[in-house]
Formats: structure tokens, C-alpha cells, sequence
């Protein structure tokens, strides 16, 4: 009983002084590393890929243009699967340019239509709700997009 009631004082004494107060409580630098650890989580990241498309009218042979897909996703996990993934994101872009008559993304409906068609294709590869939009850009050559591609290769050596 004597150890029953020393024990009880003891826990009353460190749970209701200060010292177990501060025990309690989160350090300085571990709000630091959790606060730093749900900003990574919750960062969004611009990523991009390139492809062709070949134009709707004219000859077969006529001149391709290039297309900047540009996908925004969330967390590291998300980005880590992106740079893992590289080539299953390709075969999606693929899947979704590269067969039956190439679409005219001029026009906004048709625009529209492959954006959708592109995040439906992305969304198996990433973490769920972790993709946040797609967007596409038609350039005249290749070298308009070095700079978003770029920013993308360093992202995913960084991430991995």
C-alpha cells in the first residue's frame, strides 16, 4: 500500500509541476521538423513531359508539333512516384495521343476533351487525390519547353 500511494504522489507530482509540463510538450525543434514535414506533404509540384502531336489536317508526313503536359501534383510521395514512373506516365501520353486521328488542340473543346483524357490516364499513377490538374501547351519547337523540363529533371533528382 506504502508503494501504491508513493507512486501515486510521484506521477501527481511530475504530471502537475512544470517539469512535466514541458515534458509534454512538443520541443522547439520538433515543431520545427513537423511543421517542415507537413509543408513537403502538402507542397504542390509542377512536373512536365513533352510529346508530339501530329497535325489533324494535311499530309501524314506534314510537320508535328510539340505539346508541353504539364501536371501539378501533391506531396513527395506523389512526386517520387512521378520520377519513379517516368516511363508508365509516357505510355499514358501515348495512349492518349497516339492512336486513331490526332486531335486539333486549337480548338478548346478538343483541348478539353484530351486534358481529361490525359488526367483519367495519370490518375492510376499516382497516390490518390494527390494530382491536381494537367494542363497542355502547343509550342513551335521543341526548345520553347527546355526551361519547364528542366525545372522537372532537377525536381525529381532532388525528390529521389
Amino acid at each position: 500500500m506504502k508503494l501504491l500511494t508513493a507512486s501515486v504522489a510521484l506521477f501527481s507530482f511530475i504530471a502537475f509541476t512544470p517539469v512535466g509540463a514541458i515534458a509534454a510538450e512538443e520541443t522547439e525543434e520538433q515543431i520545427k521538423a513537423r511543421k517542415k514535414a507537413e509543408e513537403q506533404a502538402n507542397r504542390v509540384h509542377q512536373l512536365s513531359v513533352f510529346s508530339y502531336v501530329n497535325p489533324v489536317r494535311g499530309r501524314v508526313h506534314g510537320r508535328r508539333y510539340p505539346v508541353l503536359i504539364t501536371l501539378n501534383v501533391k506531396g513527395t510521395e506523389a512526386l517520387s512516384r512521378f520520377c519513379l514512373q517516368k516511363p508508365v506516365i509516357g505510355e499514358a501520353v501515348l495512349k492518349v495521343f497516339g492512336w486513331g486521328p490526332s486531335p486539333d488542340l486549337r480548338d478548346k473543346k478538343v483541348l478539353a476533351r484530351q486534358k481529361k483524357s490525359l488526367h483519367d490516364a495519370f490518375d492510376d499513377v499516382f497516390p490518390t487525390k494527390t494530382l491536381k490538374t494537367v494542363s497542355l501547351k502547343m509550342g513551335r519547337s521543341a526548345s520553347e519547353f527546355g526551361k519547364q523540363l528542366q525545372s522537372t529533371k532537377e525536381a525529381c533528382s532532388i525528390g529521389n
